[in-house]
């Protein structure tokens, strides 16, 4: 559950239909906010009839990825970057391609935020053949899933009154012990910290400025050249690179969840259910 005052992010894949549920939920009140390091800006509004403050992000494919984009859509979350912190997550994925943003959902679950799954553009999966369990993945992940259809407003108002219960997603990605050691490190470190020691520790092996700057500022240049030296430690000891195991372990993790709770038929025969269905 979080507080009626606390600032709430938008996030999920390109296409997705993030900008479609923003407008649907803020109505046409918006302001463009600056993040710092970053040229580009993101839309801010309120939740229709409350004082909420919500954000809509750039599309993403990492939190690992060192484009600007995505970097905005991470950096957004971290303590201070706006007027209010944000203290929770929409997720939105796309009913077509639901992997995909199952892989960004375990991601964000280590920042250790509540967050809510709406899954969008559901009229587009039946014509495909597509069948999701919303209620199984809801048990799998530990939070509420949501479908909607955001550029009719189908669903939205439901996504809405969901954002007060929101809870902490379960922690579902097993990394190796080498990782799980750097992380425990973090953890001992920076005992009181505002964002997730795990998500702390994930960004400082994948080389991320944003976090290296909120720990400087937080702690003190001694503790990230600390911290920033057992990372160099744990790269001289990995062949592959950091962001790519990490990506691999998401993405294997999604699959595995995405075949248990979706089923894929023959499509139905007749193309025109398939271009309704694009059209609604």
């Amino acid at each position: 559950m979080i507080d009626e005052t606390a600032g709430v992010a938008i996030v999920g894949n390109m296409n997705v239909g993030k900008s479609a549920l923003f407008s649907r939920m803020s109505g046409t009140k918006t302001a463009s906010v600056n993040i710092s390091g970053n040229t580009t800006s993101i839309t801010a509004g309120h939740v229709k009839n409350t004082e909420r403050e919500i954000f809509d992000t750039p599309g993403i494919f990492s939190i690992f990825s060192t484009d600007e984009d995505d970097r905005l859509s991470r950096d957004i979350l971290l303590p201070h970057t706006t007027d209010k912190d944000i203290r929770g997550i929409i997720l939105v994925a796309d009913a077509k391609n639901l992997k995909r943003s199952i892989a960004i959902a375990l991601q964000y679950a280590e920042y250790g935020l509540p967050m809510l799954l709406d899954i969008n553009m559901i009229d587009e999966a039946p014509p495909r053949g597509i069948e999701i369990d919303s209620k199984k993945l809801s048990e799998t992940l530990g939070i509420d899933v949501f479908t909607t259809i955001a550029n009719g407003g189908i669903g939205v108002s439901k996504v809405m009154s969901g954002i007060t219960e929101m809870r902490v997603p379960n922690r579902l990605v097993e990394y190796p012990e080498k990782i799980e050691r750097f992380l425990d490190v973090v953890a001992k470190l920076l005992k009181s910290t505002s964002i997730s020691t795990r998500a702390t520790g994930l960004l400082l092996l994948a080389g991320d400025r944003a976090i290296e700057e909120y720990v400087e500022n937080r702690f003190g240049s001694g503790m990230l050249e600390q911290l920033k030296d057992l990372s160099d430690e744990y790269r001289t000891q990995t062949p592959i690179s950091c962001s790519i195991l990490l990506a691999n372990l998401y993405n294997k993790t999604s699959g595995q969840i995405v075949d248990d709770v979706q089923e894929v038929h023959p499509p139905p025969k007749s193309p025109f259910l398939m271009k309704f269905g694009d059209w609604c």
